[in-house]
């Protein structure tokens, strides 16, 4: 038995759409690209500013001696604390927030002589009240 092949030819333009539908050409994206270039920008600024701190912060440690700078959070020495009233404690640390605006916890309770804990939960029971606003400094 005899067997017929044809040999099929192919057009230009059929070979080419064939081709885009195995593999596609490649897609210029200029804005891709003008995000990524300004992102290196970005990333150059930042690593120029890094090294400006590091010496910066070199510089100051030169000027310092090591054993002058204390990382250790100061401690706070009363000797005895007062025992008052919760009442009186309230009023005392209200008056003291008026005479020094932006005082810290523990100056109220170093100068006032008060129990850390009662101070504490007078400034929060007064921050709910609105009477007074705190901030966390880091």
């Amino acid at each position: 038995m005899k067997t017929i092949t044809s040999k099929r030819e192919y057009s230009e333009a059929q070979i080419a759409s064939i081709l885009k539908k195995v593999k596609p050409e490649p897609v210029s994206d200029i804005d891709f690209d003008l995000r990524l270039k300004k992102l290196e920008n970005s990333i150059d600024v930042i690593f120029a500013a890094i090294a400006q701190l590091k010496s910066a912060i070199d510089a100051l440690s030169i000027q310092i001696p090591r054993s002058e700078v204390s990382l250790k959070p100061e401690k706070i020495h009363v000797e005895k604390f007062l025992i008052i009233s919760r009442k009186k404690a309230a009023s005392m640390i209200r008056e003291y927030i008026l005479k020094h605006p932006g005082c810290r916890t523990s100056e109220i309770i170093a100068d006032l002589r008060l129990q850390p804990d009662l101070v504490l939960q007078i400034l929060k029971k007064l921050s709910r009240d609105g009477e007074i606003r705190s901030k966390e400094i880091v």
